[in-house]
């Protein structure tokens, strides 16, 4: 392990951006920069774990993990929803509920997405995904819902 000093303003422009599970999937160039101030050159990495305060607006703890371009890691990918207004049970009257709001994925270094758009129907599980080029699906139970339309009342 190696401590080192990050300049959390940066940090938290990223989870101001990103939000919390957006910023887990958004892979950093780290540059390493010696006492003198002499660039030692630069690392791939991903965050690993984000510790905020009680309020969200504060970095508190931030942990990286390497990612090397050829090697893999598993991700946590956000979920973005396309298309929800042109969902047949959205026109009905219904609501989409997300019930997972990140994918897990194992990923190449050079192909972790920043999020996992997912053009919306009624009901869509683990199963029913399709992993961009480079990554694998890594749900527990494949038959999970990701998103389903509730009927209008039930989450208001």
């Amino acid at each position: 392990m190696l401590n080192l000093d990050v300049d959390y303003i940066e940090a938290e422009e990223h989870l101001r951006t990103f939000g919390r599970n957006g910023l887990m999937a958004q892979v950093m160039r780290l540059e390493l920069v010696g006492k003198a101030g002499q660039q030692l050159g630069a690392v791939r990495v991903l965050p690993d774990e984000v510790r905020v305060d009680r309020w969200g607006q504060e970095v508190r703890h931030l942990r990286l993990k390497y990612l090397p371009r050829d090697g893999s890691a598993l991700v946590n990918v956000p979920v973005a929803l396309v298309g929800e207004e042109s969902a047949p049970g959205v026109k009905g009257g219904s609501r989409l509920h997300v019930l997972n709001d990140t994918v897990p994925l194992v990923c190449q270094g050079w192909a972790v997405p920043p999020r996992f758009e997912l053009d919306t129907g009624d009901y869509l599980r683990f199963r029913d995904l399709t992993p961009p080029a480079g990554c694998e699906l890594r749900a527990e139970n494949p038959r999970l819902p990701v998103v389903r339309c509730a009927p209008k009342g039930v989450y208001e």
